[in-house]
């Protein structure tokens, strides 16, 4: 699979919907398992985004472009673009290990309702793509911080609190208000603003993919946390009632 996913970045417009379909093609059968379960258990187009969100987390990252500091590109973590002693460097071996601990997570995970019911949600959505409870367990400095071990699925309630937020936000009356209000808040929650100076320039990354060093990092979780403090504080300033409820609390 490695050729698959060098060949993705190397193109002039990035697919993971092709990326999905090339390694569906060529993994082993055991895997294949998996992927018919997930399809299967939580809807074909679900089960699908929910794959291509473990491959984007395993296999790949957006750093920004260098030297103008404009964009982000599509990179494998073993790439030049993330040559070692890049704390965010991986070897491919490294991140196939990641993602087989993925899959086997997922296919547990598909008995328990509640999980189902929180990977189903986050595929459905599309505030922000391939997005996952997962996270780095730590900010390591010391040490790779893209590797098995420093990685988990969060199934405890913050995710929930997510999820269940923005679905009724997003759906109920005042829909238009709060779908405007999220297209400045992901930005702001999620993405590193443009920063041409120091030594960890950035523009628009994932913050849990920026350096480690970088005051810009974030985990994944501390961004939701952001997002919550942030469409309350919006709710608050148009004197709009924002309930605490989850989707479906563990």
């Amino acid at each position: 699979m490695k050729e698959i996913f060098e060949t993705a970045v190397s193109l002039p417009r990035f697919s993971m919907a092709q990326v999905y379909r090339d390694v569906r093609e060529q993994d082993g059968s055991q895997n294949v398992v998996i992927y018919q379960a997930l399809e299967s258990v939580l809807g074909e187009s679900a089960g699908k985004k929910v794959i291509q969100g473990l491959l984007r987390f395993a296999f790949f990252i957006e750093p920004v472009k260098t030297p103008k500091i404009e964009s982000t590109k599509y990179a494998v973590r073993w790439g030049s673009e993330l040559a070692y002693p890049d704390l965010r460097h991986a070897s491919y071996s490294e991140c196939r290990q990641i993602y087989s601990s993925f899959l086997a997570e997922v296919a547990v995970a598909l008995q328990d309702d509640k999980k189902v019911q929180l990977l189903r949600a986050f595929a459905q959505q599309r505030l922000l793509a391939y997005e996952l409870p997962l996270d780095y367990k730590q900010r390591l400095l010391d040490g790779p911080i893209h590797r098995s071990e420093n990685i988990n699925f969060i199934w405890d309630v913050l995710p929930h609190r997510i999820v269940g937020l923005r679905q009724r936000l997003l759906t109920g009356q005042l829909a238009d208000i709060f779908k405007l209000a999220y297209s400045k808040i992901v930005v702001k929650s999620y993405l590193t603003d443009r920063v041409l100076t120091g030594e960890y320039k950035t523009n628009r990354e994932k913050r849990w993919e920026t350096h480690p060093a970088s005051v810009h990092f974030a985990l994944r979780r501390d961004c939701w946390e952001i997002e919550l403090v942030l469409i309350n504080t919006f709710a608050k300033l148009r004197r709009i009632r924002v309930r605490k409820r989850t989707m479906n609390p563990p």
